[in-house]
């Protein structure tokens, strides 16, 4: 029976049921790219997700799509929630979704428990298109390309893009491991990136492991590429390749020289613990291999980092493997602590002298002043400060984002 109100591609869904059967039709060639929207929160289980990976609540959810059979739709939450999502596997592509060849888009999922193995995300193990506004606290766990969010967005596309999403909870997985997702990348003549994301979970890894990426390569774009307006507040820890925003970023082939890279407006607070090559902000920084120079610009460390191996930085490590050997930042400052084997490599900026600074990371910051500090005493963007209400998440269920 079909219960849909319909026009045409576009179906509402109005009731758990309906959500149901939108996941049936997932991989229906007949039905393929519809465009869903839910007009109501679903409660897929009640109680205490973080009690789930012991004992298993009443419902289990069933992954829907991988590469052999994609789901194909695009769901618009609508500023819904979803809750009470538990997919425990041992097989790959795990999610709301497994493999969406489609977009998601102004959806929470909260109070969730997704665990997989390779290709894991709360949205989605993969996806071949956009992400877009969502919000996410839940446990992720899988072994390989992890994500809070997604665990691979624009996979067999390599065109990433990926947009306004927050993660809270906690993300584990060996290598890949992301608190928004875990690796992405733009190939060949496509353009793309990341831009306002918070990670406010803890991040645990093996190798390659960020508080918003993972892992993010470039390789011969012919449009803009962006890597923007991120911010870490969570704790992230791993062995190899371990950064505040991203365990590494790669420019590898730079094609085009028109391409234009914006790499800026990047601001870690969480601790950062590691072996080797761990960064305050990118563990591992790579810069192409056509000797032109990517700058990393106007962005600032203000979490504790720790490494046990070398090389140990407050901000990143440039990669041993680029041709372009060159350390290029502008505007860029550590405020925190930097620890190599125990040993004190950088001190912490006193409080009374960070506001200096808010003019030296260029026109789009401000000091951290007033009786109530929006991050700490640390600088924010201009549009936080008219946002206030919107920063950590605190703006209202439908709507938890920070309005830039």
């Amino acid at each position: 029976k079909t219960f849909f109100k319909q026009s045409g591609s576009t179906v509402l869904i109005t009731t758990p049921e309906e959500f149901a059967l939108m996941v049936k039709y997932a991989t229906d060639s007949t039905k393929a790219h519809y465009y869903f929207i839910l007009m109501t929160d679903i409660v897929i289980n009640e109680g205490d997700a973080s009690t789930w990976g012991k004992n298993p609540p009443k419902y289990k959810w069933t992954s829907v799509g991988d590469t052999t059979r994609p789901a194909k739709l695009s769901l618009n939450g609508n500023g819904h929630t979803i809750s009470g999502l538990y997919v425990n596997s041992e097989d790959d592509f795990q999610g709301l979704f497994g493999y969406l060849d489609g977009g998601v888009y102004n959806l929470n999922i909260v109070n969730s428990f997704i665990k997989g193995r390779n290709f894991v995300g709360s949205a989605a193990g993969a996806m071949a298109s956009s992400v877009h506004k969502i919000f996410v606290d839940a446990i992720v766990e899988g072994n390989n390309y992890v994500g809070g969010v997604v665990g691979y967005p624009g996979y067999a596309s390599d065109a990433v893009s990926v947009n306004q999403c927050i993660f809270k909870g906690s993300v584990k997985g060996r290598g890949h491991v992301g608190g928004i997702f875990g690796y992405g990348s733009i190939f060949y003549g496509d353009g793309g990136g990341v831009s306002e994301c918070d990670n406010y979970g803890s991040v645990y890894g093996g190798q390659t492991v960020g508080g918003i990426v993972g892992g993010f390569s470039v390789d011969v774009p012919e449009s803009s590429v962006y890597f923007t307006k991120l911010r870490n507040y969570g704790t992230v820890s791993g062995n190899k390749y371990v950064g505040g925003l991203a365990g590494s970023f790669g420019i590898g082939r730079d094609g085009d020289i028109n391409a234009k890279y914006n790499i800026s407006l990047l601001r870690n607070m969480g601790e950062i613990i590691g072996e080797s090559y761990v960064g305050g902000l990118i563990g591992n920084y790579g810069g192409g291999q056509a000797h032109y120079l990517f700058a990393l610009e106007d962005s600032y460390n203000a979490g504790r980092v720790s490494g046990e191996g070398y090389p140990t930085a407050s901000l990143y490590n440039f990669s041993p493997y680029s041709n372009d050997r060159k350390d290029t930042i502008i505007r860029c400052f550590n405020f925190a602590e930097t620890y190599y084997q125990g040993t004190l490599l950088e001190e912490k900026t006193k409080m009374s002298e960070i506001d200096k600074y808010a003019d030296s990371l260029g026109p789009n910051y401000l000091p951290d002043t007033g009786d109530v500090k929006i991050n700490g005493g640390y600088p924010i963007l201009l549009s936080e400060s008219r946002d206030f209400k919107y920063l950590k998440g605190s703006g209202t269920k439908n709507d938890p984002f920070l309005i830039s």
